[in-house]
């Protein structure tokens, strides 16, 4: 029997045409059946972002025709008021709901604690994945934590490989982008130890200022830095993934085809053992799409 496991993606406004095709291209990559699907939408307002904004309102209604499309179960904001994870994941009341960049600080802890499983499966809405058929990294991510408890985080091969399978590599450096986790284990963590950029900007903050709270991730890598936990980032070459660093027009007009060629494990030569996406390599869009392989 498959371990229930919850696969949940955080996405902002800005992602509002794109993620639809994202989570579901995940999900299909991860060959996994997931007993509950969820979107974390970063509805909290910004100064990009107001309230009511016409991405905001686009992302609500692509995020509403998926629920009513049956591809996700629920929805979760990170506009709720959410005192209890803020307690718990951080210790107190936040003073400010983004760190210094923007990010939302809750926006991954609200699907990991509002999931009604204890294994989750988190997604940014950037990632790009390539999986064989009957292979499933999820899967294999659930034995390393069942194998090891000591594993915090398990997370996918970043690029196509260069040589192959590897071993599993353990690493104390924590992502946020993907990941599999198993939240009664992640409570052994919590609470985060407090990051800040600046004692300086701390201290404007607590009077009044803008955020200077580092993001939750590096709260995460701060608080396995400090333990005895570890992450395996896998090494089976039948699965990988592709972090897409720029979310532009172009990156958008060209999501169907990396997608396709993905999900078919085609990619050029230049992206081999690489895990960021180099768009320029892919020449989707042009004439020559040959120098692609598999």
């Amino acid at each position: 029997m498959d371990t229930a496991c919850s696969i949940v993606m955080l996405a902002g406004p800005g992602d509002h045409d794109s993620v639809q095709v994202i989570f579901n291209h995940v999900v299909r990559t991860s060959r996994y059946p997931f007993s509950f699907r969820a979107l974390t939408l970063d509805t909290l307002p910004s100064r990009k972002y107001p309230i009511g904004s016409p991405a905001t309102v686009k992302l609500l209604k692509t995020a509403n025709a998926m629920l009513s499309a049956g591809e996700i179960d629920a929805i979760f904001s990170t506009a709720e008021v959410s005192p209890e994870i803020e307690a718990r994941h951080f210790g107190h009341r936040l003073k400010r709901k983004r760190d210094f960049r923007g990010i939302p600080l809750l926006g991954w802890a609200i699907g990991i604690e509002r999931a009604p499983t204890d294994f989750i499966c988190h997604f940014d809405s950037d990632i790009l994945m390539h999986a064989w058929e009957g292979y499933s990294w999820v899967s294999a991510a659930l034995q390393q934590l069942a194998n090891d408890p000591a594993i915090m985080f398990v997370a996918p091969a970043g690029g196509p490989p260069l040589n192959g399978s590897v071993n599993p590599t353990s690493q104390k450096t924590f992502s946020s982008r993907r990941f599999v986790v198993d939240r009664r284990r992640l409570s052994a963590l919590l609470p985060l130890p407090a990051t800040h950029n600046s004692w300086k900007r701390r201290l404007l903050m607590y009077l009044g200022g803008e955020s200077s709270y580092w993001p939750w991730e590096s709260h995460v890598d701060a608080a396995i830095g400090q333990s005895d936990f570890s992450n395996i980032w896998l090494g089976d070459h039948r699965a990988w993934f592709l972090h897409s660093p720029d979310h532009g027009e172009r990156w958008k007009s060209l999501l169907d085809q990396l997608v396709a060629n993905c999900e078919a494990g085609r990619f050029p030569h230049e992206q081999l053992g690489k895990g960021e996406l180099d768009l320029d390599a892919w020449h989707l869009g042009t004439s020559d799409p040959s120098t692609l392989r598999q």
